[in-house]
């Protein structure tokens, strides 16, 4: 439930920071003008980042990577908005084993 309610509210601002995993949907290009979103150039070359040398990025690029990907499609394209749907549905393979589960669930 606290889930559907942050979200909801942040997508009253058009700005919804974390969609992680299973929860997620991005269009690729927009639907008018087929204007490149999650495949921009801007977009990918700031997620391909992978140097990890500082703490900050270790937890940017390793246990927030949903969050800096929101990050990155807000900053570069500041016109659209991120939505939360809460009527979407989705499917998932679920961990079928406990320590599978455990490394998923590090945060």
């Amino acid at each position: 439930i606290s889930h559907h309610l942050v979200k909801a509210f942040e997508s009253l601002f058009g700005s919804v920071t974390c969609l992680p995993g299973c929860f997620c949907m991005y269009r690729i290009r927009t639907a008018n003008k087929r204007q490149p979103l999650i495949v921009a150039p801007a977009v990918i070359h700031g997620y391909s980042d992978n140097q990890v040398d500082t703490l900050h990025k270790k937890n940017l690029l390793h246990l927030g990577e949903d969050r800096y990907l929101t990050t990155l499609m807000m900053k570069n394209f500041p016109q659209y908005k991120m939505m939360f749907t809460p009527y979407a549905k989705c499917r998932t393979v679920a961990p079928d084993e406990w320590s599978v589960l455990l490394s998923q669930r590090r945060r």
